[in-house]
Parts: C-alpha cells; sequence; structure tokens
C-alpha cells in the first residue's frame, strides 16, 4: 500500500560497471513512496531507470544512513543528494555513473603580469583527465553553436600542466562527486594564494580577503 511519505532505498547493482572498491558494491539509491521490499520488487519487475533494468541484485537497507520519513519531495530530495554523496565518498559507484573529478593547475604565461609571486596559475577541476582538460582549453575556439568550454585566460597564456603543484595540493584528487569536485578546487586555489601564487580560478579565484583552512 502507498505511504504518502517518501523514504530513501539503496539495491545492490550487478557490476555493469568496475567496482571503484571491490569492497563497496554498485548501488542504486533512489525515493520510494511504497515499503523498501515493495520498490524492489517493482525494479525487479521492470520499473526504474532504463539503463539498470535486469541489473537489481538486493535491497542494502543495510547501507542507508537516513532511514526517515519525509513529508515533503523537496526535503526529501535534499536528505537523497546527502546520502548519495556519502555513499559516493565510501567508494560505491551510484545509479550507473562513473565519473571521478581531478583537479588541476596549469602555469600561465606572465609576460606583461606583474606581482606574481612564485608563479601565475590557473586552477581547475575536470571529470576529464588534467591533461584532456588542458587540451580542450588551448584548442581554437570553436564556430557557434558549439559551446566554448576553455578559459580564455588558459587559452591566451596556458603554457604546461603544473604535475609538481598538483602531487602538492591537499586534498588529493580524485574526488567522487561534483560538490567535492568544487570544494577541491577552492582549496587548492586558496592553498596557492598562501604559498604566494598569484592565481585565477574562475568562480572560485580567491578574493584578497579570503584565508586558507
Amino acid at each position: 500500500m502507498a505511504s504518502k511519505k517518501y523514504r530513501i532505498i539503496a539495491v545492490e547493482l550487478s557490476d555493469i560497471i568496475e567496482r571503484r572498491d571491490p569492497s563497496k558494491p554498485n548501488l542504486y539509491v533512489g525515493l520510494s513512496k511504497v515499503a523498501p521490499e515493495t520498490r524492489f520488487e517493482e525494479l525487479l519487475s521492470g520499473e526504474g531507470p532504463e539503463n539498470l533494468r535486469g541489473h537489481f541484485k538486493q535491497l542494502r537497507m543495510d547501507l542507508i544512513e537516513d532511514v526517515a520519513e519525509y513529508s515533503y519531495m523537496k526535503q526529501a530530495k535534499k536528505a537523497l543528494q546527502r546520502e548519495k554523496r556519502r555513499l559516493a565518498r565510501q567508494g560505491h559507484w551510484l545509479n550507473g555513473q562513473n565519473a571521478v573529478w581531478h583537479g588541476y593547475v596549469i602555469d600561465l604565461d606572465t609576460q606583461g603580469i606583474t606581482n606574481f609571486g612564485k608563479g601565475f596559475v590557473y586552477v581547475g577541476q575536470t571529470s576529464l583527465t588534467p591533461e584532456e582538460r588542458f587540451a580542450i582549453h588551448k584548442a581554437c575556439k570553436p564556430s557557434p553553436p558549439a559551446r566554448d568550454l576553455a578559459s580564455k585566460i588558459v587559452r591566451r597564456r596556458g603554457l604546461r600542466l603544473n604535475y609538481e603543484l598538483m602531487e602538492a595540493m591537499y586534498p588529493k584528487s580524485p574526488v567522487y562527486t561534483a560538490v567535492d569536485a568544487k570544494t577541491l578546487e577552492k582549496s587548492w586555489a586558496l592553498k596557492l594564494k598562501k604559498m604566494e601564487y598569484r592565481v585565477e580560478a574562475g568562480d572560485a579565484t580567491p578574493r584578497d580577503e579570503e584565508k586558507d583552512t
């Protein structure tokens, strides 16, 4: 019987993609307005995301930390996102997605630039490899209607990836959620500013009053 409340459920998936951690199963994590056991039977009968049909193995409510019931969809969706971030950080692939994000640092040409301290760098984050993202930055501007995904300053001044600085940064990449990727980008930019580099990082470019934590 359907409930008027939403709850989070987790279902273990077959290994349609390679596990990130052999001990951490791939999962489907979603919302249900019926009992978890009922929803699992519905998924087995063909409901749920089309790309996951035929791959549902067993209910894994033991992995869910937030077992509350939510009366409003907006609250439930926020709780679901928190739970998905928590599980992704633990090493689970979720809902058939296997994206990872990397931080990267690019040396910029200092010609005509003053007050660049130890160097002039660009900090970013990407779900590609740093090498692939650098190549996109340096590619010629595409013709409309194609979207230009490059940073203007990297296209104009980008010299090379700085692997030494990338290795020195903390927290290390990769990370496994878009939220963590943005946090990592800002953290790296602040650390490099503290190390007396001049830093460009798009929306994450440090302001003078910001401090590294």
